[in-house]
């Protein structure tokens, strides 16, 4: 994150905004949705569940509605292990976007790899719709699954294939 934070191209598109000295958890997120998060009176909340999404963790909203739910669902049913049956089904959503976000990473470690982050931070200089999708994967706002669907549509896949494909022979092919 500090590489990240400190690293020109995405400096300059913080406008100016302080990133010395920001307080963000060094270790280790979840990588999956967590088996086993109810049982009898007992339900896990928050990180434990696993349902964190890669880049922007969103640890403590997930806190906050894992907790709410729990509740919810201990008041409405009961604390038995078949009361508390309905708890994960809420998050069923969030699971169904782990794929979605494994595949985002995947291509972005790529991109980090082959050099080609900085191909995508100069086009989201001039490029507003590029710039509002990659505000979403750091936001945590939608989807990967719809931030997948908006980067491989016909505009912004071709523009970005253009971009990649030019700039990999240098990156590959370099004496």
């Amino acid at each position: 994150m500090d590489k990240f934070l400190e690293y020109a191209p995405a400096h300059s598109l913080l406008d100016g905004l302080p990133v010395a000295g920001i307080d963000y958890y060094k270790g280790k997120y979840p990588i999956r949705p967590a088996l086993g998060i109810i049982g009898d009176r007992f339900a896990a909340a928050g990180d434990a569940t696993g349902l964190i999404r890669p880049y922007k963790g969103k640890g403590i909203n997930v806190a906050l509605q894992t907790g709410a739910r729990a509740a919810e669902v201990m008041v409405r049913n009961g604390v038995s292990a078949s009361d508390l049956a309905a708890y994960p089904t809420a998050f069923d959503h969030l699971r169904a976007d782990f794929l979605y976000g494994r595949l985002f990473r995947m291509l972005v470690i790529l991109s980090i790899k082959t050099g080609f982050v900085e191909q995508v931070i100069s086009m989201a200089h001039s490029d507003t719709h590029l710039r509002n999708i990659l505000f979403k994967v750091v936001s945590g706002e939608g989807t990967y699954r719809d931030v997948i669907r908006e980067l491989s549509g016909p505009g912004e896949f071709s523009k970005l294939g253009y971009r990649f494909f030019r700039h990999l022979p240098d990156r590959v092919f370099r004496t």
